[in-house]
């Protein structure tokens, strides 16, 4: 056995005994009671002495451990002891491979088993060494495994534990109530009555107070039932689906010949629209977290046709061409009302040619468009065919009056007649065909005949009518005048008039247009004259007056005379004519021997 002593480093050293000068020494078979000093000297010349008694070390390796049942962790405590000095170091060997220096260290092992520890300590007083070995056993542990979480479509399940050791059982939270079959078998069925989110609790014993739980979350999901609804056929090139939704969350899907707009995908009853007509197939799935169900449905989409027969038609004729604006489908026309038949050149075609040969009116017609499926819409065109009127007012005509009796010839319609200048008067009224139509004078006038068979359908044909007053030729009263020259005294009335005579001399007519004219011969006699008045347009008439004309007498009955006797040759002085004596005045009777002898004798029966 030997002892070592050191003394503190950084000084000189001499101990005693033995006289050693090194900072340690070294004591074989030391004597137990022995003292030993050292003066220690500084470098400044200052010393200290130490000493000590040597005595003999006692010391002894232990330990205590501590087995948790429930994991393989152990916690050793060391309860070594040493009679002087404490424990220096501590060397532990766990007896599966591995150590430690720590004093009281905590260990897991590996597994359950049984293991060697040893246990080296040393002393701080002499580096005395002690060890200890003690045996212990670590028990199996329940490791409890309840299965992996799932999440299922049905309310029942069967759990999958997977049993270590021990006693196992079942428990659960959960939203509703949750029937096991066997709490006490890793894998029993359990049915629940609410779905929802379970919590199964496999919970292993194995005798010794060493209980392991370990949990499982089985989510219970109701299976979906999806419903797409009803197959639709639709005039239409959008809808409103009609998915009767179960749980979860529903998402449509479509396929087709187009794209389809979705007011909201995951609405049953959303709204859809159709780029284009045609069948679509929409599904309709559900997702219950995992659980899946899923549902198609037929919709065939068919634009409705917009018909539009066009614009209502009102022609003067009884043929037309027809204007309706074709959408979708096919387009047929048919005569819906009208007095007459309507013939059509093609009933499918928008732009049909139409006629009638029947009778003119209104005719209402209706434009037909069928998509297929149903899928009609109508419209109605009214079409008013009036026959045009073919106006034919008579032939031209020069008249030698101021009443013309009109001869139109009417066709269809009413028939007007009007007058430029528009002084003229018809009777019995302007719309009769063969008015007599009036003037206020000479003119030309053009009579039109317009005739109207309603709906604008207007024909007009014109007449032109030159109206020449007809003279009234007056010439006057007869003339019986003494002398040979006069005034003539015409009445005129139109046109020009012009005097011609005939009669027993020349009669010189002055103005032989003027109705006034002044008149003369040399001749006395009678004579005839005519006045005719030529208003043109060959319109003349004459008349005739006589005109006397004789030489006026200018009467001299001689000079102033005085007879003595009761008989006198008259000196009378002829001149024109036959005259005739007669007494004017005497107291007596007188007697004419040639009354109507200028020379005449005159007796008379008293003087004076």
């Amino acid at each position: 056995m030997n002892a070592v002593l050191q003394a503190p480093p950084g000084f000189t050293y001499l101990w005693n005994p033995g006289g050693a000068t090194t900072q340690s020494i070294t004591i074989n078979n030391p004597t137990i009671g022995t003292t030993y000093t050292c003066v220690l000297t500084a470098p400044n010349g200052c010393s200290a002495t130490l000493s000590t008694v040597l005595d003999q070390t006692e010391i002894n390796a232990d330990f205590n451990p501590v087995i948790d049942n429930c994991t393989y962790n152990v916690n050793f405590y060391d309860s070594s002891t040493v009679n002087q000095g404490t424990i220096g170091t501590w060397m532990w060997d766990f007896g599966d491979g591995s150590s430690t220096a720590e004093q009281s260290p905590f260990h897991t092992f590996p597994g359950p088993g049984t293991y060697n520890v040893h246990l080296d300590v040393t002393s701080t007083a002499g580096n005395c060494p002690a060890d200890t070995t003690i045996q212990i056993t670590i028990n199996p542990i329940p490791n409890a495994n309840a299965g992996t979480d799932s999440s299922v479509c049905s309310q029942t399940y069967q759990l999958q534990a997977t049993p270590s050791l021990g006693t196992g059982t079942w428990t659960y939270t959960g939203p509703g109530t949750a029937t096991i079959s066997d709490d006490n078998v890793p894998n029993p069925n359990v049915t629940v009555d609410i779905d929802g989110v379970y919590s199964f609790i496999w919970t292993e014993d194995n005798g010794s107070g060493c209980v392991s739980a370990d949990t499982v979350l089985i989510t219970f999901n109701e299976m979906p039932t999806a419903n797409a609804g009803p197959d639709q056929t639709l005039c239409l090139l959008n809808t409103t689906m009609a998915a009767i939704p179960s749980v979860g969350t529903g998402t449509w899907t479509v396929t087709g010949p187009g794209t389809i707009l979705f007011g909201n995908v995951n609405l049953p009853t959303t709204t859809v629209t159709a780029s284009v007509e045609g069948q679509y197939i929409f599904t309709w799935t559900e997702v219950n977290s995992t659980c899946t169900s899923s549902d198609s449905v037929t919709v065939t989409f068919t634009q409705m046709p917009v018909a539009n027969a066009g614009t209502d038609i009102n022609v003067c004729q009884l043929n037309t061409t027809l204007a309706a604006i074709a959408t979708v489908g096919t387009g047929t026309w048919t005569q819906t009302s009208g007095n007459g038949t309507i013939n059509f050149t093609n009933i499918n075609a928008p732009l049909s040619g139409i006629s009638t040969t029947t009778t003119q009116g209104v005719y209402v017609l209706t434009w037909t468009e069928d998509n297929g499926n149903d899928c009609v819409s109508s419209d109605q065109v009214q079409v008013t065919l009036i026959q045009t009127p073919v106006a034919n007012a008579g032939t031209d005509a020069p008249l030698c009056l101021l009443t013309y009796n009109l001869n139109a010839t009417p066709s269809v319609g009413t028939g007007t007649w009007t007058s430029v200048p528009a002084t003229a008067t018809f009777s019995p009224n302007e719309h009769a065909p063969n008015a007599n139509a009036t003037v206020p004078g000479n003119n030309v006038y053009t009579f039109t005949w317009t005739e109207d068979n309603t709906n604008g359908c207007i024909d007009s044909d014109a007449v032109v009518i030159t109206f020449t007053q007809m003279p009234t030729a007056n010439a006057g009263p007869d003339i019986n005048i003494c002398q040979l020259d006069t005034n003539l005294a015409a009445i005129p009335s139109v046109g020009t008039g012009t005097w011609t005579v005939s009669g027993p001399g020349i009669l010189n007519i002055a103005l032989p247009n003027s109705e006034t004219s002044a008149v003369g011969t040399l001749t006395q006699g009678v004579y005839n004259l005519t006045w005719t008045e030529d208003n043109g347009n060959g319109c003349i008439d004459s008349d005739n007056m006589i005109l006397t004309l004789t030489n006026q007498p200018v009467a001299n009955a001689g000079a102033r005379d005085s007879v003595c006797s009761l008989m006198y040759q008259l000196q009378g002085i002829a001149s024109y004519g036959t005259g005739t004596w007669s007494q004017l005045d005497g107291t007596g009777f007188s007697s004419f021997t040639n009354q109507n002898f200028s020379a005449s004798n005159v007796t008379t029966t008293f003087y004076g």
